[in-house]
């Protein structure tokens, strides 16, 4: 079965100067091994296909509302007070936001036991982390709930935008 995928709409994405195209080419630039982006380029195209053949809706659309899902929106330091150690959750700025996350989702996807096929995992974890399922959606939510167990140590830090225990 052949998918053609239209990529006259991935050139016009890729052009214009959008915040989707900076996600499209930071996950290009993660995806990619020792500088080989036309690799991770056909990888990309050939999971949008996959994600094409299984959604029968738009890849692009679906992706970056991936994108828009997975990012953190605050991270946990250490912070050394007296004589003890506090996970003290900080906001992060969006381009660190975007990285982590689809970090986690390259670095969930690699690891996943099926296919060896690279851009078949990489759909398919798309697909289940948008249906909250998979590895990815499981790494941030034990992140989210580490978070939200250490919101009362916010009270050592500068930034007053975190809820106060009482």
């Amino acid at each position: 079965m052949k998918v053609n995928i239209n990529l006259t709409g991935f050139k016009k994405i890729r052009k214009s100067k959008s915040n989707n195209v900076v996600n499209i080419t930071k996950f290009i630039n993660l995806l990619s091994k020792q500088g080989k982006k036309n690799k991770s380029l056909n990888l990309l195209l050939n999971a949008l296909v996959v994600l094409k053949i299984k959604l029968k809706i738009s890849p692009f659309k679906y992706m970056f509302n991936v994108f828009q899902k997975i990012k953190p929106l605050v991270e946990l330091k250490s912070l050394k007070v007296g004589s003890t150690r506090y996970l003290v959750p900080t906001p992060l700025p969006l381009s660190r936001q975007l990285f982590l996350g689809l970090k986690i989702l390259i670095k969930n996807s690699k690891n996943r036991p099926e296919r060896n096929i690279l851009a078949f995992k990489l759909a398919s974890e798309i697909l289940e982390f948008n249906n909250k399922r998979g590895e990815t959606h499981k790494q941030l939510t034990t992140f989210f709930n580490l978070v939200k167990d250490n919101i009362q140590n916010a009270k050592f830090t500068k930034f007053n935008s975190f809820p106060k225990s009482k």
